[in-house]
């Protein structure tokens, strides 16, 4: 299970979905909503891959198996919640471990650098999150 998630919550997301469901009703606001988690999501899985390439490792990367990469979340599906939706991201700890040694350092060897940056939600994912939506709600006025 990954611990790490991105998520969205709407106050007054009812509100908005009475209104918006004359206009072509909340399951288009909802697949917008996790359009944009998806998106962000794969905004930042790149970080991710990006903090962990080989140079960045310990010993550059020299006993590296690839468990840390095999342990990252692809995709997974987006949750509902009531009016929050939420997406893991990160590493799944069922697979390995060693994501959270590279994260935090240990006695040895210090943080990956980047790694905890990465797995918080950048301004870039965030951006990519609210055009998503906008682009659906565009789409349904305009019909």
């Amino acid at each position: 299970m990954s611990k790490n998630k991105l998520s969205m919550s709407f106050s007054g997301f009812e509100d908005l979905a009475a209104k918006l469901d004359e206009l072509g009703g909340d399951a288009a606001l909802k697949r917008g909503v996790e359009a944009g988690l998806s998106a962000a999501q794969a905004e930042a899985n790149r970080s991710i891959k990006k903090a962990i390439r080989k140079s960045n490792l310990p010993a550059h990367g020299k006993y590296s198996t690839g468990k840390s990469l095999k342990a990252m979340r692809e995709y997974s599906k987006p949750q509902w919640d009531g009016a929050i939706c939420s997406v893991e991201v990160g590493f799944d700890r069922d697979i390995s471990l060693t994501p959270a040694f590279l994260m935090n350092g240990s006695p040895m060897y210090p943080p990956v650098p980047g790694l905890k940056k990465a797995l918080r939600l950048s301004a870039k994912a965030k951006r990519l999150e609210t055009e998503a939506v906008e682009k659906v709600i565009e789409r349904m006025i305009k019909k």
